[in-house]
Order: C-alpha cells, then sequence, then structure tokens
C-alpha cells in the first residue's frame, strides 16, 4: 500500500533553494549538470551518456512509483537553475522513516526544509 506522501504534490523552499517534485519537466535541465563525475564519485554509480542520463530519469520515476522514494529537483534560487536532485529515499512505510540525502552546495539549506 503507498502511502500518501507519494501522492501530494510536495514543493519545499527556503530563501536559498526551492525543492520540486522531481517530475516536473525541469528534470531535463539535469542535464547541465549531471555529466560531472565528481557528482557521483559516492555514489558507486555514475551518468556519463546520455544513455545513462534517460535511465537515471526512468530509475528515479520508477522508484518512485514502486514506493521507494520522494524525488525532488533542487533549484538555485539565485540563479533559478537546476543544481541536482535529492529524494527522501528508503522510504519505510510502516515506522514513518525515511533517509534524506542532498547534493552539493546546498545541504545546509537543504536540511533547513526538512
Amino acid at each position: 500500500m503507498k502511502s500518501e506522501l507519494l501522492q501530494t504534490n510536495i514543493i519545499l523552499e527556503n530563501e536559498r533553494v526551492l525543492l520540486l517534485p522531481f517530475e516536473n519537466e525541469r528534470n531535463i535541465e539535469l542535464k547541465e549538470i549531471i555529466f560531472d563525475d565528481e557528482i557521483w564519485k559516492y555514489m558507486g554509480m555514475y551518468v556519463r551518456t546520455e544513455n545513462d542520463f534517460e535511465n537515471y530519469i526512468k530509475s528515479t520515476l520508477k522508484q518512485k512509483a514502486d514506493g521507494i522514494c520522494y524525488p525532488f529537483l533542487i533549484i538555485d534560487k539565485a540563479t533559478n537553475k537546476v543544481a541536482g536532485s535529492t529524494r527522501y529515499g528508503y522510504l519505510n512505510h510502516a515506522s514513518q522513516k525515511c533517509e534524506i540525502g542532498a547534493g552539493p552546495g546546498t545541504e545546509k539549506h537543504f536540511k533547513e526544509l526538512v
């Protein structure tokens, strides 16, 4: 059974960042930053090709559909550019717990929102 959280259109923001649901059409803007290996060095995977990018988008959306996570796009409000993505991950509906991830340079501001 899927949580109500997954059916909710969550938008979070403070003075520095805006978090939009990952399904937003702006997810294509991740292409501007996603091919940087520095982003992935601690993740156990890399996005290096167009095919990798498409698989990343599809996989992230499928994980949400499967109730595993609630992904967000991170928008830098100073530039209005996509600065990365993050998610409420490994949703445990029974215990109402999850993991929280944040992208480089936005961790402090993201954590203030959650």
